[in-house]
């Protein structure tokens, strides 16, 4: 099975890079993070096995922080995990 390990340092020179590349904003990062894991809790749609603000930085960061995208990509990968069980186990 595969197995990765994921570092959970973040280097402080990459802070300017997601602001330019990932319209991420210092000053509103909480606030996005919490509308991301509210959609989570309220639609039910996804059961993700973490909701630590690092995680879901993570989902945000690569759908230039709108917490709307961010969300459908976590179904869209929680639905990829069901299906390929097998790469997990």
């Amino acid at each position: 099975a595969f197995e990765a390990e994921v570092s959970r340092y973040e280097d402080p020179d990459f802070e300017e890079v997601a602001q330019q590349n990932c319209n991420e904003d210092p000053k509103t990062r909480h606030k996005a993070i919490e509308e991301l894991r509210n959609m989570i809790y309220q639609r039910g749609e996804c059961n993700p096995r973490r909701t630590d603000d690092a995680y879901l930085l993570r989902f945000l960061r690569c759908r230039r922080f709108i917490p709307a995208l961010a969300h459908k990509l976590m179904i869209r990968y929680e639905d990829f995990q069901k299906k390929n069980s097998h790469l997990y186990d």
